[in-house]
């Protein structure tokens, strides 16, 4: 054993040596195996230098429901170097890996991708995966930040509701009389013969314009009796008649 040793203390300086010469490891997220969550709706601050081996950064983020997606990349500031804006870009896959969107910067510093790019169109909820980067070493380090936006796709508008469908039963005023709680009531020529029945609902007129709102309270075969609602609009006429609405 003593010899054993004598033999391998004098490579020990070889393994330091070599091990100064080694790359670094490979960026995990340059890859998109290895991306990064990245939550949706706020800014995330991040840096690339293919110099040093980070040429890409990719982050995942999923949707809950069918939208529209926006994505925006802005280079920092940078006080050493406000003139220089190096070339970067940006780039959006689906859930099956298949390329969605993509954009350079062409020299500017910010770029963005709308999916999908026609306005009221709308992609079905999933997971995506997102790429910052930068094509040559020479480009330099770039620090930036990223954002999502989403906009969920609008629910579609309720139906209308249907209109009441009812039929307007006409009649004549026979009698206005006090009723014991209050109020006025009046009796009406028209009654379950023409489908008049408790409950419903009508109003008095004179001369074509509405003076109170019914409701009928008693029916009789020929004749019904309904509660004034509210007050008079005006005097009871010879030619006030009152009109009820039947469904049909």
């Amino acid at each position: 054993m003593r010899r054993a040793v004598l033999v391998l203390i004098p490579f020990l300086p070889l393994l330091g040596l070599s091990c100064s010469t080694c790359q670094p490891p490979p960026d995990p997220d340059g890859v998109p195996t290895g991306s990064q969550p990245l939550e949706v709706g706020s800014w995330h601050r991040d840096a690339l230098d293919c110099g040093e081996g980070d040429c890409a950064d990719w982050f995942w983020f999923e949707t809950k429901s069918a939208g529209a997606l926006r994505i925006d990349v802005a280079k920092l500031d940078d006080e050493e170097d406000e003139d220089e804006v190096p070339e970067f870009s940006l780039a959006l896959a689906g859930a099956d890996g298949k390329a969605l969107a993509d954009a350079m910067n062409g020299g500017k510093s910010r770029v963005e991708i709308a999916h999908p790019k026609k306005k009221g169109r709308y992609v079905d909820a999933q997971r995506f995966a997102v790429a910052v980067s930068t094509p040559a070493e020479r480009e330099g380090a770039l620090a930036y930040e990223l954002r999502v936006t989403f906009t969920p796709k609008p629910r579609p508008p309720a139906p209308p509701l249907a209109a009441p469908r009812f039929r307007t039963v006409k009649a004549a005023l026979l009698e206005v009389e006090s009723q014991p709680g209050g109020g006025d009531a009046v009796l009406i020529d028209q009654g379950s013969r023409s489908g008049i029945e408790r409950g419903q609902r009508g109003r008095l007129l004179v001369g074509g314009k509405k003076i109170a709102d019914i409701e009928i309270l008693d029916v009789y075969p020929d004749g019904s009796r309904a509660a004034v609602r509210g007050s008079l609009g005006a005097a009871l006429a010879p030619d006030t008649v009152a009109e009820v609405d039947v469904p049909l």
